[in-house]
């Protein structure tokens, strides 16, 4: 999972699940965009991730995120 965050005058990069919900739990930071991996989320025995992916997505339409499902390529 990566996501862009606007910082002063230029944007970042922050990658990995943990990273992504501090930064959004962050008052202090402008989240522009996530990225998800779709084929992650569609292999058998993941029923935890998924969980735990919704629960970002859920935070991050709480604060009007725009989310883009993605293919790793």
């Amino acid at each position: 999972m990566y996501l862009i965050v606007k910082k002063m005058t230029t944007s970042i990069v922050i990658e990995g699940k943990i990273s992504v919900d501090a930064v959004l739990r962050s008052k202090y930071r402008k989240v522009l965009t996530i990225f998800y991996d779709v084929a992650k989320l569609q292999r058998k025995k993941n029923k935890k991730r998924v969980r735990s992916l919704k629960q970002t997505i859920e935070l991050a339409n709480s604060k009007d995120v725009k989310i883009e499902a993605v293919d790793q390529k």
